[in-house]
């Protein structure tokens, strides 16, 4: 983790990417509170924790860009430089390069959200929502990982549900259960490396 001071051009700047980390938890805890007791997430938890995370998000970029050199800034890759950096083409710089980077864990949230409208809420609202809000939070390795918990944790569950349907005899088609609960483990993970 970049150490919280960071001095440049003769001025110290005060950086706590940590303050970010815990509003996260706290914004995702909870999210999966509500998501538990009343099946949904209201609006206005959303809205709420959606000015921190532009907050959080406008300080990945200035970091992304604060990485690049100055004398490679507007530097256009050439040869194989354009094989080795699978973000960049000849028309784009390193800047734009490290502006998309940081974008990137919005993708999944967009998707999520996109589905949610055209399926009439298969996916539900606020489960897309939660993953956008998150994408303005965490890493794009970070959003894997909450994915990859929630789509299996969300597998599991849906094999126990048939399976007790079966054993009672009943019909689970129509049955449906929190989402957002499914991502404990991957946040649990995150919390665990941000301490070690």
């Amino acid at each position: 983790m970049a150490h919280p001071i960071i001095k440049k051009k003769g001025r110290t700047e005060m950086r706590n990417p940590a303050v970010f980390f815990f509003i996260y938890f706290i914004y995702a805890l909870l999210c999966i509170l509500y998501d538990l007791r009343t099946r949904t997430v209201p609006l206005g938890l959303h809205l709420i924790f959606l000015c921190p995370g532009l907050l959080s998000l406008c300080f990945h970029i200035q970091e992304g860009i604060e990485r690049i050199p100055s004398e490679h800034m507007w530097m256009q890759p050439t040869g194989l430089e354009i094989l080795t950096a699978p973000m960049q083409t000849s028309a784009t710089p390193a800047f734009l390069a490290a502006f998309c980077a940081v974008l990137l864990p919005l993708l999944p949230g967009l998707i999520a959200t996109l589905i949610s409208r055209l399926s009439q809420e298969s996916l539900g609202f606020g489960d897309a929502l939660f993953l956008l809000i998150s994408g303005l939070f965490l890493s794009m390795r970070a959003m894997l990982l909450l994915l990859f918990s929630g789509i299996l944790v969300g597998f599991f569950i849906s094999m126990l549900l048939l399976l007790y349907g079966r054993f009672r005899g009943r019909s689970m088609r129509g049955a449906s259960f929190p989402w957002i609960p499914c991502t404990i483990p991957a946040l649990s993970a995150l919390l665990f490396s941000f301490f070690s």
